[in-house]
């Protein structure tokens, strides 16, 4: 998935190939841990290297993420949250890109936006204990019930602070087309995969029915 992913994004001339260690992961690692003892230079130079590698994967984007966090960087930081948003394939990331938008938002004390993206976050993670302590803050500074707005005013308010409603098109795009190519071609597992993807981000019936009738097991083992 991060593979076409990355293809699709970055449109890159040079052959991707997969490295024969986990470079990346070693990478992502030193900078974690950099990152614990709050050696934040060091953290951001490993991680860097991490996302030169894999420029899709959000392990290390988030991490450089809280480094800007850390130090009240918040233009990098709102960059970022839209970088995350714009890769994530799975529900976790998507709830985890929003919450960032939602620290950024509490920052510039804009509390009504802020509230509507952390309910929105919980659509995709919905027992986030972040998100919620988040909204209970809200609640502590503005002195009034942090409720979910309506769909409606979650939309307004997206729309005009520049925030995307719902996953990226392009990665519900990907995740589509190699379901149906997978399932056309018998391969169910990865049918499966993909299409358990595509219904975790989405939530259609369509999807969901499809993926009940595929058979348990791979025939071509």
């Amino acid at each position: 998935m991060e593979e076409i992913l990355y293809k699709e994004l970055f449109e890159p001339k040079l052959t991707v190939r997969i490295m024969p260690q986990n470079i990346w992961h070693l990478y992502h690692l030193c900078g974690y841990l950099y990152f614990e003892m709050k050696r934040f230079d060091e953290a951001a130079a490993f991680l860097t290297k991490a996302i030169k590698i894999n420029p899709v994967n959000t392990a290390a984007i988030f991490e450089v993420s809280e480094i800007y966090k850390v130090n009240k960087d918040w233009d990098p930081y709102r960059k970022l949250a839209g970088v995350c948003h714009s890769v994530s394939y799975t529900r976790s990331d998507l709830a985890r890109s929003y919450r960032n938008y939602g620290f950024y938002f509490i920052e510039q004390k804009k509390y009504d936006v802020a509230t509507a993206v952390y309910h929105f976050s919980l659509f995709y993670e919905p027992e986030s204990v972040s998100a919620q302590s988040e909204l209970f803050v809200i609640q502590q500074i503005t002195g009034k019930v942090a409720s979910m707005p309506s769909m409606d005013k979650i939309k307004k308010l997206f729309k005009k602070n520049d925030i995307p409603l719902g996953p990226n098109p392009i990665v519900l795009e990907i995740a589509a087309a190699i379901a149906g190519i997978m399932e056309k071609e018998g391969h169910n597992d990865a049918a499966r995969y993909y299409l358990s993807m595509l219904y975790d981000l989405t939530g259609s019936d369509d999807v969901k029915k499809r993926l009940d009738a595929l058979p348990e097991e791979d025939p071509r083992g």
